[in-house]
């Protein structure tokens, strides 16, 4: 289970460093072509993220995703030092090779293996070596000074041998006896140590002037590793560790300059010491293949005497007297090793303050989180069951009173919380468009500026899974139909680049995704003809102009004149509108001929729970989202009135409303028939506002959103329902589709 639970984390982890890496490598490109000059931060933020998925995958043995990353690695490597420009073939080889560890992740998703793509590998790695034989004037690249200290790599070993003397238990090399308990403990601390070590590490190699307090952070992490060694009798981890200490102490007496080259070969120790204790934690073993070299590359960065073998001035908590004779032991453990680099992922998310390095993150299966969420709903309506209890109405009950204000306050908190662990950044989904964009403009001969706003917008994480075939699709239909060649762009008197800008925000209770573009936007007369064609509307239909666009969205429908493998069939504006419709959200659109296309993705901005406005027509209770109530009153006779084509209206302070009554529209027996006599609700949608007439207000409460199910399907005007404090149901109306609906009764 542990295995699988890891294999797991690796999968998500390098999803999102994938996701991450691809927008970088693009911008890396950008600014080149800008400036002339690599962006350095932006290729050391790309180096250390294949770093990590190169670290992860060497871990756990997946040889094919290794092999690629080091190249990648490798031709960054030359490209940060300046050894090598930035290219656009460079950029797209780079992206190819994202799109094959996504593939292998995949692959490795499915069987758990990584295994099946090794042709397309020994490709992409050819390739790779290639560009860096090219950027070395034709010659094999020589291995860099950090990766003397990679063992070769070997066919499958036989399995360990054991030594003469066997231990009992799991042990360390040399005397030391190690129970199983100390071993558990040391490991658990080892990760931790570990982690603060590579985090300062990170920092020095990112500061801009002498690091002194993420000098001391790593040195007391690997002062903290040594001495837990030490005790343990891990003579190899030990004088890693120490001779690691010896640099940082160097570096931090300012004896010596740390510099990226100083902080990239520590952080491979980091991935040898990781990979030893896990070694350590399933077989007793923590001998380090390769260590005198690791010490003697080490040693090269300090003075000789710097790096004589002698206890450190810091005296450690627990004392590692180091055993004699187990520098060298033998006979050794035979074992196959990935290269030294392999290693658990590292953080991309550097901390900015030493506090940051305790922070813990854990890894929540959705399933658990949906079922925290459905039961805070529960206890929603269980805290207005109780609360509004009509047994106790009109009792002075005062310790009650106060019991329920803080059920209520810690009910409402509790929400909160299990709402904002479902929320995720909309980022992740808007820099997936960078490289789509990137590739579609690259094969269309476009020239496309894509811009984003908003990133930081947070929505629920459902929706966040839901919006991204909808973008894909539509970003793809913006760069193909709407955006022009340049030339055309030329000839219309625009500028020869054509943009696409995604932006998301919050509005009036719901997020608003939006993707707009300058290019030819929708033709009206040619949707329309089509649709006269394929006999879905009638010759000389008076249709308004939304109803015309709207056509896009019905499954088939294409006014392409040459099907592409890009767009042309017909089916992506259908996927976009079914998905959308799934998280209760809609879609708008606004276009000019020859100017360009804006469309409007409103999407609500939880799915489990609204705060509502609790509403009675006759014996029916209906809810209406607090965020689109303006306000509501009584009305007076002299704010009445009829036009004729457009019904009842009613003036308020000047402005002239619609005024739509839920009894007609419900066919609710019984109402007030008197607009004097109910009460008008204001409210407010896309199109404008309109006053709702309702029989009596109820009270404003936290409403649970429950499915109508699959027996009702969708119902025009309502969005689904929930169940009140006295059990009953109360159907909770969506208040666009009530407009709508209301216009065509």
């Amino acid at each position: 289970m542990q295995d699988i639970e890891l294999l797991q984390s690796f999968l998500g982890e390098s999803t999102e460093m994938l996701d991450d890496v691809e927008p970088k490598i693009i911008e890396i490109q950008r600014i080149a072509e800008g400036t002339g000059t690599a962006d350095p931060e932006m290729i050391n933020a790309v180096f250390r993220l294949f770093h990590s998925i190169k670290g992860s995958a060497g871990f756990l043995q997946m040889a094919n995703i290794s092999a690629v990353t080091h190249e990648a690695e490798t031709l960054l490597d030359l490209i940060r030092k300046g050894k090598a420009r930035v290219t656009a073939s460079h950029t797209q080889l780079l992206c190819r090779t994202c799109d094959l560890i996504r593939k292998m992740l995949e692959r490795i998703q499915e069987t758990q293996m990584d295994v099946g793509l090794e042709a397309e590998t020994q490709g992409m790695v050819q390739e790779l070596a290639q560009a860096i034989a090219g950027e070395k004037g034709g010659a094999k690249p020589p291995a860099a000074k950090a990766q003397a200290v990679e063992p070769p790599p070997a066919p499958a070993a036989p399995p360990p041998t054991p030594s003469p003397n066997p231990p009992p238990t799991p042990q360390a090399s040399g005397q030391t006896v190690v129970s199983p308990e100390m071993a558990h403990l040391y490991v658990q601390d080892a990760d931790e140590v570990l982690e603060t070590a590579e985090q300062a590490l990170i920092k020095i190699g990112e500061a801009t002037e002498h690091p002194k307090e993420a000098i001391a952070d790593a040195l007391r992490a690997f002062h903290t590793f040594k001495g837990n060694s030490g005790l343990l009798g891990l003579a190899d981890l030990e004088r890693l560790s120490h001779r690691i200490e010896t640099v940082l102490q160097a570096a931090r007496d300012q004896q010596i300059d740390i510099t990226c080259e100083h902080t990239h070969l520590l952080l491979k120790m980091i991935d040898v010491q990781r990979k030893t204790v896990a070694h350590f934690a399933k077989t007793g073993d923590a001998s380090i293949m390769g260590c005198a070299g690791m010490l003697d590359l080490l040693a090269e960065f300090v003075p000789v005497k710097s790096t004589a073998e002698k206890a450190p001035e810091p005296q450690p908590i627990a004392p590692p007297p180091p055993p004699p004779e187990i520098h060298e032991p033998a006979p050794a453990p035979v074992r196959t090793e990935p290269e030294p680099e392999a290693a658990p992922a590292v953080r991309t998310d550097t901390p900015t303050t030493s506090t940051a390095i305790t922070r813990r993150d854990i890894r929540v299966n959705i399933e658990k989180l949906d079922l925290l969420t459905n039961l805070v709903g529960e206890l929603v309506i269980a805290e207005a069951m109780v609360t509004n209890n009509s047994d106790l109405q009109g009792l002075r009950l005062d310790n009650y009173e106060r019991a329920a204000h803080q059920l209520n306050r810690i009910t409402t908190d509790l929400q909160d919380i299990a709402m904002s662990l479902r929320m995720v950044p909309v980022d992740a989904t808007f820099k997936k468009m960078i490289r789509l964009v990137h590739d579609l403009s690259a094969k269309a001969g476009k020239k496309v500026e894509l811009k984003l706003l908003g990133e930081e917008t947070e929505v629920d994480r459902t929706v966040a899974e839901l919006i991204s075939d909808p973008l894909v699709h539509m970003v793809r239909n913006s760069v193909d139909h709407g955006i022009e060649r340049p030339e055309e762009r030329l000839q219309a008197g625009k500028t020869e680049a054509g943009a696409v800008i995604i932006e998301a925000r919050y509005q009036a209770g719901e997020v608003w995704i939006m993707i707009s573009d300058n290019g030819r936007g929708l033709n009206r007369d040619k949707i329309l003809a089509k649709a006269i064609e394929r006999g879905l509307v009638a010759s000389g239909a008076n249709l308004r102009d939304d109803e015309i666009y709207n056509m896009i969205f019905l499954p088939g429908f294409s006014t392409a004149d040459k099907i592409t493998d890009v767009s042309g069939r017909g089916v992506g504006m259908d996927v976009v509108k079914k998905n959308i419709e799934k998280i209760r959200g809609r879609i708008d659109i606004q276009t000019t001929l020859g100017q360009g296309s804006k469309f409007t993705i409103r999407i609500p901005l939880t799915l489990a729970i609204i705060q509502g406005m609790l509403m009675r027509v006759s014996d029916e209770r209906y809810i209406v989202p607090l965020l689109n109530i303006r306000e509501s009153f009584r009305a007076e006779r002299s704010m009445l009135s009829t036009v004729v084509g457009r019904g009842e209206m009613i003036l308020i302070r000047g402005e002239l409303l619609p005024l739509f009554r839920l009894s007609r529209l419900f066919n609710s027996a019984g109402a007030v028939q008197d607009p004097t006599a109910g009460i008008i609700v204001v409210v407010e949608d896309s199109s404008g506002r309109v006053g709702i007439m309702v029989d009596e207000l109820l009270g404003q409460q936290q409403t649970v959103i429950k499915s109508l199910g699959e027996t009702f399907g969708d119902v025009r005007g309502i969005s689904g329902a929930s169940i009140m404090s006295d059990g009953r149901i109360g159907l909770i109306l969506d208040v666009e589709g009530i407009v709508k609906l209301a216009h065509d009764v």
